[in-house]
């Protein structure tokens, strides 16, 4: 599999507009990126260790919330609602 990355939406929440989240998605790990004025929060969970995963899906967008099996937790907002499925199914697929 090679390696996937998801945009949010600049529109989709105010959080968003001028640092949009991101998921980076390859064989190994799931990357969560949450840009800040300075900088960036980069939360990375192991595919081996995802416990769950929850889509909370509105009229346009998903949020999306990935636990991990050591209490590690990705809240990402503004996702396109198909994309938030393409995450799921990524997740879910055997390797």
């Amino acid at each position: 599999m090679d390696e996937i990355t998801f945009f949010a939406l600049r529109i989709s929440n105010r959080k968003n507009v001028l640092f949009p989240d991101k998921i980076i998605i390859d064989d190994e790990n799931v990357t969560y990126y949450k840009g800040k004025l300075i900088g960036y929060l980069k939360t990375l969970i192991s595919r081996k260790s995802i416990a769950s995963i929850t889509i909370s899906e509105g009229v346009l967008f998903s949020e999306i919330i990935i636990e991990s099996l050591g209490g590690n937790k990705i809240y990402a907002i503004g996702f396109l609602k198909s994309d938030a499925r393409k995450i799921k199914e990524s997740l879910t697929q055997v390797l």
